[in-house]
């Protein structure tokens, strides 16, 4: 049997409720930041960037994966039930992407340090709490 998150203690009650809550407002704002990394580079760096090819390219490729991440952690997390394996994998990945990025942003001292540092923690607690949740009430 697959076990999800509607089968035993999480469901209907303020945890699961608020582990879904954070991480699709997490997702929303670097999925909002990707956007903005596309269209603006300058409003995610914090200082004037050059328009170049190569830059283009990877701008637009970062603002892509931020998207299709945070897309989705949504969509994992909005399935009913929540398959408590699924949403922990997304959520790992979620989290280690964001971990990388935030290596970035602090070797390039852009601001977008804490933002990712703070989804990349909101990403791996959450499913932290779900393999623990897992491991402990499946049949």
């Amino acid at each position: 049997m697959i076990q999800d998150t509607n089968d035993s203690g999480i469901r209907g009650n303020w945890q699961r409720r608020t582990l879904i809550g954070v991480n699709i407002v997490s997702a929303a704002i670097g999925g909002a930041f990707g956007v903005v990394g596309i269209i603006a580079p300058n409003l995610v760096t914090g200082h004037p960037v050059p328009h170049t090819p190569d830059l283009s390219f990877f701008t637009e490729m970062y603002g892509l994966r931020s998207v299709v991440i945070d897309a989705a952690v949504t969509a994992v997390l909005l399935r009913r039930p929540i398959d408590a394996r699924a949403a922990s994998s997304v959520l790992i990945l979620a989290g280690v992407v964001q971990v990388g990025d935030a290596v970035v942003a602090a070797v390039n001292g852009t601001p977008g340090v804490a933002g990712a540092a703070g989804a990349a923690a909101i990403h791996l607690g959450s499913a932290a709490f779900l393999y623990h949740w897992y491991r402990f009430t499946r049949h």
